[in-house]
């Protein structure tokens, strides 16, 4: 919960006064450790005082010392990038645990990377999956994304796609571009799942709201072409080759933006392609 010197700081609900920010804020730290992260925000930030990393340090560590998770996640972060401090691999460490263990979700998070991809450690793949079903509990799509692709690659945890696909429907119902890019592969590719070009193609279009998708979108509206020709052709018999899709039946832009389901679902199955790996 934010201080009322931080609200003044910010301008949150009250007009925007620093000075005021930081006199309340000073007044409270001694015997509060929100207090005290407050502080130390002001100054890694330069809010209402000269930045000044060491100092927000100093502040980021007392809190952390009376066992705020926040204090600790934060002092992990300095620590990993040598912000304030030497930098510093193994108190990074230590801190984001201590943190993790005392509930924060941006610390378990952080401790899951950590552990996957081996950053100034040993990877361990058991201990990021553990870490980041911690913070999947918790709500963060990220982890969920992550453990995701570790269920796929089966590190750490037994391979699994439909556990894969569980948890990327879930993140990418949550708005989650990275969770929608690869379901929307799975669904191109009919890896874990039924092949499904419509799906893929809506899935691609939500991610490209903050992914680069356009190379996928351009080769999934040819794949769409294609195999609905070939739906056409396998049902009446007649040869499509060198047809344009907006002399058949059904539109052309109509078949690339928003497929007739039904049609497009019975011609994604004829023929049955092989699945392709991820």
């Amino acid at each position: 919960m934010a201080t009322l010197g931080f609200l003044y700081a910010t301008g949150e609900g009250v007009p925007q006064d620093l000075r005021k920010g930081l006199q309340l804020t000073r007044k409270r730290q001694e015997a509060q450790p929100e207090a005290q992260i407050n502080l130390g925000i002001f100054y890694a930030r330069g809010m209402g005082v000269p930045a000044d990393m060491a100092e927000a340090m100093k502040w980021f560590r007392k809190a952390a010392e009376a066992g705020d998770a926040d204090a600790q996640y934060r002092l992990g972060v300095m620590f990993e990038k040598g912000q304030g401090v030497k930098q510093d691999a193994a108190e990074a460490l230590r801190q984001y645990r201590l943190a993790g263990e005392h509930g924060s979700m941006q610390a378990q998070a952080a401790l899951g990377e950590i552990y996957e991809l081996g950053q100034g450690i040993k990877a361990d793949y058991q201990e990021a999956a553990a870490w980041y079903r911690q913070a999947l509990g918790q709500g963060d799509t990220n982890c969920a994304t992550r453990l995701g692709a570790m269920f796929v690659r089966g590190e750490g945890v037994g391979r699994d796609l439909q556990e894969a696909v569980k948890l990327w429907s879930w993140a990418a119902e949550q708005g989650n571009a990275y969770a929608q890019f690869n379901l929307a592969g799975l669904y191109l590719a009919g890896t874990g799942v039924q092949r499904d070009l419509v799906k893929a193609h809506s899935l691609y279009t939500l991610a490209g709201k903050i992914l680069d998708v356009s190379k996928q979108l351009s080769e999934l509206s040819s794949k769409i072409v294609d195999e609905l020709l070939a739906y056409i052709q396998y049902f009446s018999g007649e040869s499509v080759q060198g047809m344009r899709l907006d002399q058949v039946t059904l539109n052309a832009r109509t078949c690339q933006i928003q497929p007739c389901k039904v049609e497009l679902r019975v011609c994604i199955s004829l023929p049955p392609q092989p699945n392709s790996t991820i």
